[in-house]
């Protein structure tokens, strides 16, 4: 079954998740009006990677098998007709909790500890509804590149019937953060992030699976924006698991909530 979720003002396509409420309360609208699908992974990365090498799975249907890191393996596909490609990522992690992993990405302060590329980062606006927030974020780039800025509106819900994540991010424009000269604006990005506990959230193991794209418009040839692409995503997502690790080594007894029911 799959139920349409708007998302500031974006249809999403989430099989087998709901959501109720929408983003279109919060003062922004999304770059593009395309249809997405996410889809809950169900096994570990390096069985899921196996299948995608057969033409009959149609779930990977269109996707180039790209590289195997271990925890996780990725895909690409070509993004309409910019040239670029649009990766998913699809993997498993045993050693640490789906909400760790959740929590040092969306909390402003944890991941500005732990991601050295962020120059800037705060919630711009929110709806308290739909639960949907619009953040900005600059990315900081190695000299001499500018930094690159990021306005998206983000969603992220908790399915107890699927007992999965869903995390969602859409770039959008804002009133309150125009696009100025100072930085370089990303204004075509998505990220869609289903994570899958194999127990409870905040229990050790989960799976995950992640599509995302992003044109940041950089004046080098092609091959080297895909072989940037190609490495920053593992390379942050080790980041991640990294921080996530750091976190579950806190006194429990200060650690919030499982997102989960019990």
């Amino acid at each position: 079954e799959e139920e349409e979720v708007k998302g500031g003002g974006e249809r999403v396509m989430v099989s087998g998740v709901g959501s109720d409420g929408d983003c279109d309360n919060v003062n922004a609208t999304t770059s593009g009006s395309q249809q997405r699908h996410v889809h809950g992974p169900c096994r570990g990365g390096r069985e899921r990677a196996k299948d995608s090498l057969d033409m009959e799975n149609e779930h990977l249907s269109g996707w180039e098998f790209l590289t195997d890191e271990g925890n996780c393996v990725v895909f690409r596909k070509p993004y309409q007709d910019t040239g670029l490609f649009q990766y998913k990522v699809i993997g498993t992690y045993v050693d640490i909790t789906a909400k760790d992993f959740l929590d040092v990405q969306i909390e402003h302060d944890s991941r500005k500890s732990w991601d050295g590329y962020v120059e800037k980062l705060e919630t711009i606006d929110r709806d308290p509804k739909s639960g949907c927030e619009v953040i900005h974020w600059v990315m900081r780039y190695p000299f001499p590149m500018s930094s690159r800025e990021y306005v998206f509106v983000r969603k992220f819900w908790v399915s107890s019937k699927e007992d999965a994540i869903v995390f969602l991010n859409r770039s959008v424009e804002h009133p309150v953060v125009p696009v100025s000269r100072k930085y370089v604006r990303v204004s075509t990005y998505f990220s869609n992030m289903v994570i899958k506990p194999h127990s409870f959230s905040d229990e050790m193991g989960f799976d995950f699976e992640l599509t995302y794209f992003d044109d940041p418009k950089l004046s080098i040839p092609q091959s080297c924006v895909n072989w940037v692409a190609n490495t920053a995503m593992p390379e942050f997502l080790q980041k991640v698991r990294e921080a996530a690790a750091e976190r579950n080594t806190c006194d429990t007894t200060t650690k919030s909530q499982s997102l989960f029911p019990s």
